[in-house]
């Protein structure tokens, strides 16, 4: 009896420690319950969360495109300063490279023959002046008759006329200055003498100044007469514009010669060499992007659009280009976000999110 009880105590054991497990097994399996999960990809990451971009704001932008090219300044007119008279050179004050102002002394010869030629005209307008009153006196007393005091008359305005003329010459013994300059050739030297019409000294115009540019074929269609230019220098940028530019290349080098003219120029010097700027481009509006923003792929060219949390491909024909810019002529409008950075991996529909400030571009750029 007793043992039938304990084999009985057992089975029932067993039987609940079996129900137990199954319990355990079935809540298991069931019922959810606490436990580490899976590791998921890095792409599933970035497709639940998006990827991090920097976005340029587009706007309207004024527009200033330069072409560069390198030139020699130059005097636009050089004048060549010659002897009126054939005397002996006495003084030069004057060397190449100097500048000269106007009035200033270049050449001076001797003045001993016109000062004699003066003493001389002067004595006998001095002797004329004594006829005239002596015959005057006698026309006056009846002793002498008026026709005789008309020709003595006529004598003297003529010798005081040709006074002038002797004072004038006498000045020409001292070669002056015309204008601002500065001193290109001298061929003058103390003793020698001074023919008439001799080049002794070549001076270059500062008041009218030019560059000699040299341009490529290829900006022919943008560079021309009245074309704004700017010449780059060490010191206060000079503006100029363009005077002509040479219907025919250089046979040497296949350039054109562009000349420009200078305004307001007070420091330049001829045989200066310079960078020369042409504005070839000048517009209040222009929607453009960044160079970051642009990607080409097969051919074509594009960027991303972001609207919302989303990057959208959008193709587009480049306009020019200048400074880090790209003109976008059609395609793009003032208050888009494009895409600057951050574009490994993205595609057209990607989730995005912004990383930093919406960039804006420079309202003064040029």
């Amino acid at each position: 009896m007793k043992r039938a009880t304990e084999r009985r105590l057992q089975k029932g054991f067993w039987s609940l420690l079996f129900l137990a497990v199954a319990c355990l097994v079935t809540y298991r399996v069931v019922v959810p319950h606490d436990r580490e999960a899976p590791a998921r990809s890095a792409a599933a990451l970035r497709a639940e969360k998006g990827l991090p971009v920097r976005t340029w704001s587009v706007e309207a932008l004024p527009w200033r495109r330069w072409k560069s090219a390198y030139g020699k300044v130059r005097a636009a007119t050089v004048q060549e300063i010659s002897s009126f008279l054939r005397e002996v050179i006495v003084h030069v004050p004057v060397d190449v490279g100097e500048e000269v102002r106007p009035g200033e002394i270049l050449v001076e010869l001797s003045r001993q023959t016109q000062s004699a030629a003066l003493k001389a005209r002067l004595a006998e307008i001095g002797e004329a002046e004594r006829d005239y009153r002596r015959r005057k006196a006698l026309v006056e007393a009846g002793g002498m008759a008026g026709k005789e005091l008309d020709t003595a008359s006529v004598l003297l305005e003529t010798l005081r006329s040709s006074l002038a003329e002797v004072r004038s010459t006498l000045e020409r013994t001292r070669v002056r200055a015309q204008r601002r300059a500065v001193v290109v050739m001298r061929d003058a030297e103390v003793g020698e003498v001074a023919e008439g019409g001799r080049i002794l000294l070549r001076l270059a115009d500062l008041e009218s100044l030019e560059v000699e540019a040299l341009i490529a074929p290829g900006d022919l269609f943008a560079v021309g007469s009245g074309t704004r230019a700017e010449i780059i220098v060490d010191g206060p940028t000079v503006e100029g514009s363009v005077k002509r530019v040479d219907p025919e290349a250089d046979e040497a080098t296949g350039l054109y010669r562009a000349v420009v003219s200078l305004e307001g120029e007070r420091f330049l010097r001829p045989g200066t060499y310079v960078e020369v700027r042409f504005l070839v481009d000048d517009r209040p509006d222009v929607v453009a992007v960044p160079y970051e923003a642009i990607r080409r792929e097969s051919g074509r060219t594009y960027l991303f659009v972001v609207s919302g949390d989303r990057a959208f491909r959008r193709d587009f024909q480049a306009g020019s280009a200048q400074e880090g810019l790209v003109e976008i002529p059609a395609g793009l409008d003032v208050g888009e976000a494009v895409v600057v950075e951050g574009m490994d991996g993205l595609y057209d529909g990607a989730r995005v999110w912004l990383d930093g400030d919406n960039e804006k571009p420079e309202s003064d750029r040029e």
